[in-house]
């Protein structure tokens, strides 16, 4: 696993049969995760098979957004390390968008979300090429802090020989 999210990088290090590669940055007071180019230079070595990430929108004119400038930034270097590209976000997330742009919503292969979304996003999703929703994926095992939000917002890429 490969990640800029500092807790997410001790969690899994406890497990016997992941392996984790912490990406150096500057850390975000916040999110505990590691921004800037320093963290973009280090995923030029890394082939991974999927990035997952949280977004703060999803928007139909505007694509994938999040908070920060610095955040979409380090979040295009996964997606181009990764052979898929997957979304988590739960359904109050679209019609939203961000101050950061992190791509157009062609460029996403998967979201993964709650079972709230609103049929006309489905129906744009699907026209963009994107996979059909896969709806309460992580919902009893990952939910926290709100009924739908998804607590698995952070970056994740995972080299091409692990299975998820």
């Amino acid at each position: 696993i490969v990640t800029p999210f500092l807790r997410l990088g001790v969690l899994l290090n406890e497990s016997e049969n992941v392996n984790v590669v912490q990406l150096g940055g500057s850390v975000h007071k916040k999110s505990l995760s590691v921004l800037g180019e320093e963290a973009a230079r280090e995923l030029d070595d890394c082939i991974c098979s999927k990035v997952f990430f949280g977004v703060d929108g999803i928007d139909p004119e505007h694509g994938i957004t999040t908070s920060t400038i610095d955040e979409a930034k380090l979040t295009r270097r996964m997606m181009h390390a990764a052979s898929q590209v997957i979304v988590l976000a739960d359904s109050s997330k679209f019609g939203q968008r961000g101050f950061g742009r992190i791509c157009a919503l062609e460029d996403i292969d998967v979201i993964v979300t709650d079972e709230r979304i609103p049929e006309q996003m489905i129906s744009i999703i699907e026209e963009a090429g994107v996979s059909p929703p896969l709806q309460h994926f992580f919902r009893k095992k990952c939910c926290r802090g709100g009924e739908n939000a998804l607590s698995l917002c952070t970056i994740i890429a995972t080299p091409e020989s692990y299975e998820l």
